[in-house]
């Protein structure tokens, strides 16, 4: 023993040599207590090992390295006596396994307001710390009948709590399979093309959670490739039907459950981290997260994370000098594909963080500012294995600052674009702005305790401004924040298992919201139920942590069990029913209008809603009521309401109504990008402008400055190509249209309408690859395979082949569509039909006939399938058919007329169609033309020249134009016959 009673040797280590940098000098006040723990050190043989002295540590399953050998010990193993001194003295390991003695103050155990002086004292307070950890876990386990009601294996209880949260996941969430696609989802997933097989996979890594590029300025930021992944198995299982999307959802928020059952038995006993696990399932709030599609982002990143913290708990242990760094390393793999299914969970690294610091080493605040003092006055005599845990927080803290940067710099180091409307409290003024943003802490916490009165929405004045400081709601807020400190205080400063769950429970609550807050940047809502999703696993927890000290009482042990199944079903019961709200827009939207009717964006898209439908005083009571709030003009209020009288016919009001919005607009800034409501203002201004040849320069304006002020929105080039191609600059449609396809060549809409402008200008294989560029962007584009039938059609270009090709992907659509059947059906038929299929066109129109059986235009198509047969009699029929149909329509005795002069060359019949057509319509050209072309038909050349002459001084277009150049030359050619044959008679005559 002659290395222990000289301290500054070394410990030897059977033969094996040691560095001279492990050597230790250690000072009088150490010296003197490790002689006092010589007969202890004497009966270890000359080595101190580490052993967790604490029961329930977080490690109930796990494991912990030994420092000496590398093999792992149980962590609940009790301490000896003689094993007590490793809370005053730590080891420290050499790389061939040797332990030696460090210096005292190497191990710090804090208890109170600072270091402990003597052993002794330290040995007393932890032995008192230990018989407090066992009084508490024979207090939990007289709490927890989980092992004595159920099968004694492990194993067996757990795969039969998984299948209790199955079943009722199921019975909270069946009917959340008969939704379609809502709110957020239809941009996501209806007009997303990233999930479309066209689209490279590799896109995902360059576009938004919209689709949209990130370098674009219309892009939301939002950067969750692995989500968009799923979405895109999805598509490619079922396409849009929306049951398996709904299904996928549920599946994932029941393995979150089971995930969070197993990793949470670190920190509660097995009985309680199934009522948590129960719990977190059925919370309403989470309806949003989970019957919305788009909330999947929520679960995903959630369950990453929860497995990163496994990962990270098994790479230590207590006051253990190793680490394993391949956990290390995982655990920061899980953190990364947590943070690309959303931007949360990077925040995971702090609930590491946490972990470490509060729950496995068993740091409280005072330990924590000693710790402080020491690393700033003495940092040579900082615990090893607080170095070590410093080691391994720094990596994943260094990891996850590599991470931000890396995705800093693929957002293009810009924060997304958000209008006043979308975060009103983001854009006030101090102190409203900071007074708005406190009072959402309570307004959050408040959804999690009372989630009753949910809405999917809670943008523009749903949540009025905190303007003053005696505003009544600053005391809930007071309240929280007292609340919220008083539970952080314990939980820093406690020094228990109770501490400890509470503090792990406020990590998972605290951190998972932060950037949602508001507090370190702007985000583009002001409350979003489903942001909550992953701090609600934070409230479960310290919910069961309440339920777990009030079950301790045992008189009123009945009473709580009582209130959690009560709290179960009522939550379930709400969920199912929220359930419901989310079926449809109509309903979700009304539901939102049943919690308040602040919200003009609810009310905005009940007015779409009943728009569509063709319900236009529905929709204008809706527009007028979102008037209520002071955005009118940012959310677009006044702007529906003019477009919804443009529906109805009624342009002089819609044109009152726009200049009314304009008079309430901010002056424009060169700078700022406006939304799309402010621009949509001017565009629509044009839209009117535009039916009037004369006014058409104003439209042009009009649509320029929409351009301006937002040159990412769509409709103005659109709008504004169609102008010039009417007044027959065709280089500038097609120019306008071009510019918009430099920063989104994506676009199908503005693809067709190219390419639909190279048709028009004989530039037919121009126009084809826009058609086919629309299709490798978007294959199920109906718009670019009609397209592509008509160019077939118009010039033969296309071959059978392509056309087969067509007719498989229409069949594909048909057999995936529920609501567009007839569309489909009716490209099906001008497919046979092009590629003289005429008896499956029939088919084809004959099946729209049979629910519709009065459609003008399918029965026109049908007439021309039977005159493809050279049915003639059959397709007279049926355009007498439509005659009668629609009597005082101009184009249907305009089609039979020309019928009987093309085919039965019946000029008569044709011209009394025609006379017809124009006492229905005297200003139709097409008529006029017709009857012209009668004329000439009939051999009245003359006639027809004067009645083409006529029709040019009306209106000079150019197929008039070049019919009467034509019909002149053969005039001319005429006259120059009869000639000539008059000239050859009289020789004749002569010569007789």
């Amino acid at each position: 023993m002659s290395d222990v009673d000289n301290p500054t040797q070394e410990i030897p280590d059977h033969g094996s040599s040691v560095r001279e940098s492990d050597k230790v000098e250690l000072d009088p006040a150490a010296r003197e207590i490790i002689d006092n723990q010589l007969p202890a050190v004497e009966d270890l043989g000359g080595i101190v090992k580490e052993e967790n002295n604490e029961k329930g540590d977080g490690h109930n399953d796990a494991e912990e390295t030994d420092a000496s050998s590398g093999l792992n010990m149980p962590q609940d193993k009790k301490d000896s006596p003689e094993d007590k001194a490793d809370d005053i003295h730590s080891t420290s390991v050499t790389s061939n396994g040797t332990s030696e003695l460090t210096e005292v103050h190497d191990v710090i155990r804090t208890q109170g307001n600072g270091l402990c002086e003597k052993e002794d004292v330290c040995e007393e307070e932890e032995g008192e710390d230990e018989k407090n950890e066992e009084d508490e876990d024979e207090e939990e386990a007289d709490v927890d009948p989980f092992k004595k009601l159920l099968p004694e294996d492990e194993r067996q209880r757990f795969f039969l709590a998984s299948a209790v949260l199955l079943f009722v996941c199921f019975n909270c969430f069946f009917n959340s399979l008969q939704g379609g696609f809502v709110f957020d989802d239809h941009k996501v997933i209806v007009t997303n093309l990233d999930l479309r097989s066209s689209t490279p996979i590799l896109d995902l890594l360059k576009n938004d959670f919209w689709g949209t590029p990130l370098y674009s300025d219309r892009s939301h930021k939002s950067y969750r490739p692995l989500t968009v992944l799923t979405f895109r198995w999805n598509f490619a299982i079922g396409g849009l039907e929306p049951t398996s999307y709904h299904f996928f959802n549920m599946l994932l928020h029941w393995a979150l459950c089971v995930l969070m059952m197993k990793v949470f038995k670190m920190f509660l006993s097995e009985w309680l981290s199934f009522w948590m696990a129960l719990l977190f399932l059925v919370h309403p709030i989470h309806t949003d997260a989970v019957t919305g599609i788009v909330g999947r982002a929520e679960s995903l990143s959630s369950i990453f994370a929860l497995l990163s913290l496994i990962c990270y708990a098994r790479a230590s242990g207590y006051q253990t000098l190793q680490t394993n760094w391949n956990y290390i390393g995982a655990s920061f793999v899980l953190v990364v594909m947590a943070t690309l299914c959303k931007e949360q969970g990077i925040t995971m690294v702090a609930v590491c963080c946490a972990y470490e610091v509060l729950w496995l080493q068993k740091i409280t605040l005072w330990d924590g500012l000693e710790l402080l003092k020491l690393m700033i006055l003495s940092p040579q005599k900082m615990p090893l294995w607080f170095v070590a845990a410093l080691k391994r927080m720094l990596a994943i803290i260094s990891s996850a600052a590599i991470l931000i940067a890396l995705r800093i710099m693929i957002m293009g180091a810009e924060l997304p674009h958000f209008v006043r409307y979308d975060n009103p409290i983001a854009f006030a003024n101090t102190p409203t702005k900071q007074l708005s943003l406190s009072y959402l802490f309570p307004l959050n916490a408040w959804l999690l305790i009372c989630p009753w009165h949910l809405i999917c929405d809670y943008s523009g004045t749903t949540v009025p401004l905190v303007t003053s400081i005696t505003d009544p709601r600053n005391l809930a807020t007071l309240n929280f924040f007292a609340a919220l400190g008083a539970l952080t205080h314990f939980a820093l400063t406690g020094n228990s298992r109770l501490s400890r769950q509470v503090s792990m429970g406020l990590a998972f609550l605290v951190f998972p919201f932060l950037p949602a807050s508001n507090i370190f940047f702007c985000v583009g809502f002001v409350i979003a139920e489903r942001i909550l999703y992953t701090p609600s696993i934070g409230y479960c927890m310290l919910v069961v942590i309440g339920v777990q000290q009030l079950l301790k009482q045992k008189r009123f042990k009945n009473v709580v069990y009582l209130f959690l199944l009560v709290t179960v079903f009522l939550h379930g019961a709400r969920t199912a029913r929220r359930n419901l709200d989310w079926k449809s827009k109509d309903s979700l939207f009304r539901s939102g209008l049943q919690v308040t009717k602040m919200n003009a964006k609810l009310w905005l898209n009940l007015g779409h809603y009943y728009e569509n439908k063709r319900m236009f005083h529905e929709a204008l009571a809706c527009y007028n009521a979102s008037m209520q709030s002071s955005f009118a003009i940012e959310n677009g209020a006044l702007t529906e309401m003019g477009r919804c009288y443009m529906s109805m016919g009624d342009d002089e009001k819609a044109v009152q109504i726009f200049e009314e919005a304009q008079k309430h607009m901010a002056p424009p800034v060169s700078y700022q990008r406006y939304s799309q409501k402010y621009v949509q203002v001017f565009y629509n201004l044009g839209e009117i402008k535009m039916k009037n040849e004369s006014t058409w320069p104003e439209a042009e304006n009009l649509f320029k400055k929409a351009i301006r002020l937002n040159y990412q929105f769509e409709d103005p080039y659109k709008k504004l190509s169609n102008l010039y191609h009417r007044s027959q600059e065709y280089h500038k449609a097609v120019g306008i249209l071009k510019k918009y396809l430099s920063f989104d060549s994506r676009s199908c809409n503005i693809l067709n309408q190219l390419g639909e402008l190279y048709l028009s200008g004989g530039k037919h294989e121009d126009a084809r690859k826009q058609f086919e560029q629309c299709l490798r962007y978007q294959p199920q584009d109906e718009k670019a395979q009609f397209n592509i039938v008509k160019l077939m059609e118009r010039d033969g270009t296309g071959s059978k082949e392509e056309a087969r090709d067509l007719i498989k992907r229409f069949e594909k659509l048909l057999e995936d569509s529920k609501g567009n059947r007839k569309a489909i059906l009716t490209k099906l038929g001008e497919l046979h039909r092009g590629i003289q299929e005429y008896d499956i066109a029939i088919s084809y129109y004959s099946k729209i006939l049979e629910v519709q059986p009065d459609d003008t235009n399918i029965l026109t198509a049908l007439s021309l399938a039977y005159k493809g047969l050279n049915n003639i009699e059959m397709a007279s029929s049926i355009l007498q058919q439509i005659v009668q149909i629609t009597p005082n329509d101009h184009r249907a005795w305009q089609r039979l007329g020309e019928f009987f002069v093309e085919d039965l060359k019946m000029f008569d019949k044709g011209k009394e169609c025609f006379e017809k057509a124009l006492e229905l319509n005297p200003e139709s050209m097409d008529v006029k033309h017709n009857m012209c072309v009668i004329l000439t038909r009939e051999g009245k050349l003359e006639e027809g020249a004067g009645c083409f002459e006529k029709l040019i001084e009306e209106n000079p277009l150019p197929n008039i134009v070049n019919n009467l150049e034509l019909l002149r030359k053969a005039i001319e050619k005429k006259k120059a016959k009869e000639k000539n044959s008059q000239i050859d008679l009289a020789d004749v005559l002569s010569e007789l």
